[in-house]
């Protein structure tokens, strides 16, 4: 049971402890049936000035109790920082485990203490100790959302992509419970975002399926499989399709901007409920992404005429080219301007000798000079600013190319043409 000094220990009383301890023949490291000692009792209820008489007069600092709990790990679990510092003063040992395998470290972060983290980690703390079920310090601080106790773990050499003993690492665990700012820190760490647990889950899986559209974002951009399969067979994608409306939302402009043709086709309807007109005019004019999808899933973007240009120079038809020169698409796209932004000179060419509109702007405001500009087609840009007759599209061009990056066609702007040069000084 529990001795005159331990209860004065656990109240805080320090004379009632000093005068006890006086008494020839106590035992200051008497255990009750817990195997709790006085020194225990006092760093429970963080009576500091009472610890530091205890340990004056010879207390065992690193006496374990009957569940293997040293006064070490009682302070740290209960936040008591000068009762932490203390103890590790005078030799405690921080990477004593308990029954369970949990340090002092551990407790530390399981209730947030990142002060005492900070010192537990500065007195040699193994960052990277595994409790009995192979659980690591960083994959508590990163499960419970503790943001600076995993930036101390890191940098103190945590392992990131350490999984515990059903396979499920500190990635998983954050992203699975929501801790965005956790799993922000541990993919820009290096943490592997497809690693997957037994059952074959992944971090993506488990933001899917909690609906967690924000770390299924940064997840997707980091590099995370949509594709992936679990041990059933079955994809994240497929999981997704039946997620609420947030997390496929997402999915679905991840599909968008990777320009994957089978996803976009399969979430065709869902795409079509939120993509702006401008969205799909980009994809129409940079990409090839509707000349790879088969007509009828085609015709969920874009309209007649729009597929009607596609097909046209899929196919190379320049006669029919000739044919439907002066059509405006719903984008008030002509066909010079899809021909200089799919770079076809050859189109060009004939379009210039047909009298097609140079100057026309679609409803982004782009001419067929600024996309050829825009996207670097040295050669169609400078045939199309042959046929021009004013200053500003070539001032314009050689800001676009400018600002998108292509030094080569700049440079040939300001050889041919070298009142550009004066003309960017001033402005």
């Amino acid at each position: 049971g529990n001795t005159p000094l331990m209860r004065a220990a656990y109240n805080g009383d320090t004379d009632c402890v000093r005068l006890l301890l006086q008494i020839d023949g106590i035992d200051v490291n008497h255990a009750n049936n817990n195997g709790d000692t006085a020194l225990m009792q006092a760093v429970w209820n963080g009576h500091f000035e009472c610890v530091r008489v205890l340990l004056k007069s010879g207390a065992d600092f690193n006496h374990a109790s009957n569940n293997g709990s040293t006064a070490l790990i009682w302070a740290a679990g209960e936040g008591h920082v000068e009762c932490v510092r203390l103890l590790l003063e005078k030799g405690a040992n921080p990477n004593h485990a308990n029954i369970h395998g949990a340090t002092a470290l551990r407790w530390a972060v399981d209730n947030d203490y990142a002060n005492i983290v900070r010192i537990l980690l500065e007195y040699g703390a193994d960052p990277k100790h595994k409790d009995n079920k192979g659980t690591t310090a960083l994959i508590w601080a990163a499960r419970k959302g503790q943001l600076e106790c995993v930036r101390l773990l890191l940098e103190s050499g945590a392992d990131f992509n350490h999984a515990n003993n059903k396979g499920t690492t500190a990635l998983i665990w954050a992203a699975g419970e929501g801790q965005l700012e956790c799993v922000r820190l541990l993919l820009e760490k290096g943490a592997n975002p497809n690693h997957a647990n037994i059952h074959g889950a992944t971090a993506l899986r488990w933001a899917v399926d909690n609906d967690y559209a924000d770390i299924v974002r940064i997840l997707l951009e980091y590099g995370a499989d949509p594709k992936h399969k679990d041990n059933k067979g079955i994809s994240v994608i497929v999981r997704s399709s039946v997620a609420i409306n947030t997390t496929r939302r997402v999915f679905s402009e991840f599909f968008w901007q990777k320009e994957m043709v089978r996803e976009i086709c399969f979430d065709a309807n869902e795409l079509c409920k939120y993509l702006t007109a401008n969205q799909i005019l980009e994809k129409l004019l940079t990409s090839n992404l509707f000349s790879r999808m088969l007509n009828p899933w085609r015709q969920q973007f874009l309209g007649p005429i729009e597929e009607l240009f596609v097909t046209v120079f899929n196919f190379d038809d320049l006669k029919k080219l000739k044919g439907i020169k002066d059509f405006l698409d719903s984008f008030d796209n002509t066909t010079l301007i899809y021909a200089a932004a799919k770079n076809r000179m050859d189109a060009v060419e004939m379009l210039l000798h047909e009298g097609v509109d140079l100057h026309h702007r679609n409803i982004a405001g782009d001419s067929a000079i600024d996309l050829a500009a825009k996207m670097g087609h040295m050669e169609v840009c400078l045939r199309l600013l042959k046929e021009c007759h004013q200053r500003a599209p070539y001032v314009q061009a050689a800001l676009l190319a400018a600002a998108n990056g292509h030094a080569d066609l700049l440079a040939q702007l300001y050889a041919a043409y070298s009142w550009l040069l004066e003309s960017s000084k001033s402005d």
